[in-house]
């Protein structure tokens, strides 16, 4: 997304910035990742006005599925 011209926010990506997200019929698959980084399938870090449906999340054991902070 650009930061120039019509874009009037330029902090487009902050976690208070981001509203209205959906997340549908989709696998996230990060086994095949090396299992010593600290990997995980998904980064939630709001949820404001954001939904998550019929969504998988594959990982090892030294993996993470999903990483909510905030």
């Amino acid at each position: 997304m650009p930061t120039t011209g019509r874009c009037c926010d330029q902090q487009w990506c902050v976690n208070t910035a981001n509203f209205y997200r959906q997340l549908r019929n989709v696998a996230i698959d990060v086994r095949a990742t090396d299992p010593a980084q600290k990997i995980a399938c998904l980064h939630y870090q709001i949820a404001q006005a954001t939904s998550l449906q019929n969504v998988e999340l594959i990982a090892g054991p030294a993996q993470t599925g999903m990483f909510a902070e905030n």
